[in-house]
């Protein structure tokens, strides 16, 4: 499972209109290679307007949302005041994965590393995607759960720790 939580920079004001729920999507190199590609993409995107008319988001917050970039050891720190993750005796890690496909660090947050008992920003935050919006990544790999006769299967790999998104 790649399921890993994502943190919401701004969730103590909370916006409580309903918003359209907004797909960011983003296709990857694999998808591109199969011959079927362009076909496939116009069904998606249709697809995805259909959604994106027919879903809303009841408490879509004011912040951006970011996944969590953690530390390359598997261990991390959390700094107080504002939540930030920090490394000890490890660095952060460069990529952020959700599966195979590496999350674009527009939608990563800040990582810290402790040098010298000082926090020195290894990365910065990205601009997010908005709290009513949903990243999705359309890939085209055979695993355990998608092979043969298995035309596509879905699966989160983040989870906003406040919408449950």
């Amino acid at each position: 499972d790649h399921t890993v939580a994502v943190h919401s920079n701004d969730v103590d004001r909370r916006n409580t209109a309903p918003k359209h729920l907004k797909f960011y999507t983003h296709f990857t190199q694999n998808f591109y290679t199969m011959k079927d590609h362009a076909k496939l993409s116009i069904y998606l995107r249709a697809a995805i307007k259909y959604w994106e008319e027919a879903l809303t988001v009841k408490k879509p917050g004011s912040g951006k949302q970011l996944a969590k970039r953690y530390c390359e050891s598997g261990y991390y720190y959390t700094a107080i005041g504002n939540n930030s993750i920090f490394c000890r005796q490890s660095m952060c890690k460069r990529d952020v994965l959700c599966g195979q496909v590496k999350i674009p660090d527009q939608y990563v947050g800040e990582c810290y590393q402790l040098k010298n008992n000082r926090l020195h920003r290894s990365y910065r935050n990205g601009s997010g995607i908005p709290s009513n919006g949903y990243v999705l990544f359309v890939d085209a790999i055979n695993t355990i759960t998608c092979y043969g006769g298995a035309t596509a299967y879905a699966s989160s790999c983040l989870m906003d720790e406040e919408t449950d998104r």
